[in-house]
């Protein structure tokens, strides 16, 4: 295969022919699998042959026989393009370079080690081929797990009837913005009697009329405006700028 390719390499440089540029990534399709092997949790599998072999005719359309055997020139360009790919057009979000190349060795070491050895190698064992701590290899393994976004119409979890995982998101708390208002009031409530409180409650809370609210209280609707008015003005010097009308939840 070898030598049939050099011949196709050497010819397409004599004559560039699409026929003979169709020919050589046939002949070296095993060669681009492998090669893509290396990245194959890093990228759609379809998408790393389209490197390979795009990397393969640019490094055909820099061939000149006098360099060498075409697969040896080859090589180089090709992982190069894949790794250029991985590192730089997979990323949901992308990290931060230094995370990517560190990502990109810890890979490379995994793949050469499962090669040796047969079986997925432990950290600790990528960590010494790398010569590098266990922490760093373990932080370049968590970039790799965000490289890719979950769909929220994906299954949160396996098995029939599983909620979708948009589902299981939280949403934006509307009460969230009043929140601290809501902290001054409280704090400053506590300069009112029980009453005074009760009958804010019910007029801000439960939005009551003053009418209603006197029933409930035992008092008369002038008496409730009064109430309301002097707690209101003791709030107001206790708080600046805070619309206490807004605030609901008082208690």
């Amino acid at each position: 295969m070898v030598r049939n390719v050099d011949n196709l390499a050497a010819l397409h440089v004599a004559h560039p022919d699409e026929r003979l540029r169709g020919a050589i990534v046939e002949e070296l399709r095993p060669l681009l699998h492998s090669l893509c092997r290396q990245f194959r949790d890093a990228c759609e599998w379809d998408d790393l042959l389209q490197i390979a072999a795009l990397g393969l005719l640019k490094a055909l359309s820099r061939y000149e026989p006098t360099r060498g055997r075409f697969v040896s020139f080859a090589i180089p360009t090709i992982r190069g393009e894949l790794r250029h790919h991985v590192r730089d057009c997979t990323w949901a979000v992308r990290p931060p370079r230094p995370l990517l190349d560190l990502w990109s060795d810890v890979a490379r070491a995994r793949a050469e080690l499962e090669r040796r050895t047969g079986r997925a190698p432990h950290v600790s064992e990528i960590a010494e081929h790398l010569k590098a701590s266990e922490e760093r290899v373990l932080e370049a393994i968590v970039v790799g797990r965000a490289r890719r976004s979950a769909s929220l119409d994906a299954p949160a979890e396996p098995g029939d009837g599983a909620p979708l995982l948009g589902e299981t998101l939280g949403e934006e708390d509307g009460r969230l913005a009043s929140a601290p208002a809501r902290a001054e009031l409280e704090r400053a409530l506590t300069a009112v009697d029980a009453r005074t409180r009760q009958v804010l409650a019910l007029r801000f809370s439960h939005d009551l009329t003053q009418r209603e609210i006197g029933e409930l209280v035992g008092v008369s609707q002038i008496q409730v405006s009064r109430i309301l008015t002097r707690a209101l003005e003791r709030l107001r010097e206790g708080i600046i700028a805070v619309p206490v009308e807004r605030v609901a939840g008082v208690s």
